[in-house]
């Protein structure tokens, strides 16, 4: 049985690694999807943020640790979220004991409350991510943190966004741990990455080139999808100039490019299927790369609010990543990943990876130019004391119009409809972007795992 797999991104290229019998579709030049790197001026940065390989699953872990054989190194979490002036350790719950103690008061009364109300009234299904922040974590720490932050990423109010996907993502902290955290007791949250992988060279691209060069045989790059139909039960795939013959088809390329291919193909798709598709939310990354001449400030000042204690100096220095919910700061998220590894950058230099999230298309950030939001993130983080701009001596824009999924109102609607149809239709959706669902690394190389298993079986 020949498969044709839909995208070379990393599930893509798992997918073709694991299926002997297959071929891989590529519409760029090169393969990665958001999991690809540049090298310039002696820095390695990861074009669409910063990506770290971390798992659960053994099996899952071990696989991509193979790939990378000896260019990977381990490394030990270090991240903080920058809240009114100070650095708190992350997750916020865990680092109440780095606020001043009126508010970790608060925070605390706030979580028992909310914890004890959710226990009484046995609450187990929630109406919106809001409701599910606030049950779980109570008004303290969901006001000062946790609901700002997210609504700088998803770009819309919280109460707009189900909570099917909350769990998982953000999981319940337990009431002794933040108990602990309150007090001043070293708690760690999120545990599953408090150890995390990177490759010593070559940014997580490194990943994907390892991948990629024990299928290089079967990937076709600069083929993109245009038409998909099936006949005498064979599956064709066309780029509008050449067609591939298969027995299956594996899709890890957007779903609505898929509903549009087979539109495109002839194939009569339900109406209702194409209006689901069309209602799929998500939103674009803009990263800006930043080299630093020397390393971060040991005591950046640090902006004090009003209200605040004195000016704290803490060392920027050996920070992982660095979660900004402030909204007059544009990047919700800066990583240091010279302080993954020291090759991503030139000796006695620092690699700086600043996040941004936006609607594509719309007006406001998406619509600045490339200087514009290099300037904006440069000065921000200058006001912030993250780094000094004068120190600065490389910087680069990289958009990615396709990036975070959002779990709207209509989201399990229009994904049960899409996935009923492709289910009886015969083509497996796999990824990120093809099951629409937010998937880290592993999360994909997890799903190629079990979707070529039960394809060789």
């Amino acid at each position: 049985m020949t498969v044709g797999i839909l995208g070379g991104g990393l599930t893509g290229l798992t997918l073709g690694f694991l299926i002997e019998d297959s071929e891989i579709l590529e519409r760029e030049n090169e393969c990665g999807g958001l999991c690809r790197s540049t090298s310039e001026e002696g820095f390695t940065f990861d074009c669409f943020g910063s990506h770290i390989i971390f798992s659960r699953d053994r099996e899952v872990l071990n696989f991509m640790l193979r790939m990378l054989g000896d260019n990977v190194v381990k490394c030990r979490r270090n991240t903080k979220i920058l809240y009114n002036g100070r650095l708190v350790k992350y997750p916020f719950e865990n680092g109440l004991a780095d606020l001043p103690l009126r508010e970790n008061l608060k925070c605390v009364a706030s979580f028992l409350f909310a914890r004890a109300k959710k226990c009484l009234h046995r609450c187990d299904g929630f109406s919106s991510f809001h409701e599910y922040l606030l049950a779980n974590f109570g008004g303290g720490i969901s006001s000062k943190y946790l609901i700002p932050y997210n609504e700088k990423i998803w770009k819309r109010p919280i109460s707009d966004l189900n909570a099917s996907w909350a769990a998982g993502r953000v999981p319940s902290p337990s009431v002794f741990d933040v108990l602990r955290s309150s007090l001043g007791f070293n708690s760690e949250g999120y545990t599953h990455q408090l150890n995390f992988y990177y490759p010593k060279r070559g940014g997580i691209e490194a990943l994907i080139n390892s991948i990629e060069r024990k299928c290089a045989d079967k990937t076709v790059c600069n083929f993109e999808v245009k038409a998909i139909w099936h006949s005498n039960d064979k599956w064709y795939v066309s780029n509008g100039e050449e067609c591939m013959k298969y027995d299956k088809i594996v899709a890890t390329i957007p779903v609505f490019s898929v509903v549009d291919a087979l539109r495109e193909g002839g194939e009569n798709v339900p109406a209702s299927v194409v209006h689901a598709s069309r209602g799929l939310s998500f939103n674009s990354l803009i990263t800006v790369m930043i080299g630093l001449e020397g390393e971060p400030p040991v005591n950046a000042r640090i902006e004090i609010e009003e209200g605040a204690d004195a000016e704290t100096g803490e060392n920027m220095r050996g920070i992982s990543w660095l979660y900004i919910p402030d909204a007059d700061c544009l990047p919700h998220r800066v990583a240091f990943p010279s302080n993954y590894s020291k090759y991503v950058a030139p000796e006695g230099k620092t690699a700086v990876l600043a996040e941004i999230t936006c609607a594509c298309g719309s007006s406001g950030i998406w619509n600045m130019s490339d200087h514009d939001i290099m300037e904006r993130t440069i000065n921000d983080l200058n006001r912030k004391g993250i780094l000094n701009r004068n120190y600065i001596c490389f910087a680069k824009v990289v958009r990615a119009p396709l990036a975070y999924i959002i779990y709207d109102r209509n989201y399990e609607r229009n994904v049960l409809t899409l996935r009923e149809y492709f289910g009886k239709k015969g083509i497996i959706l796999a990824g990120r972007f093809a099951k629409f669902e937010y998937m880290n690394m592993d999360d994909c190389v997890k799903d190629a795992i079990e979707i070529a298993r039960m394809l060789v079986a």
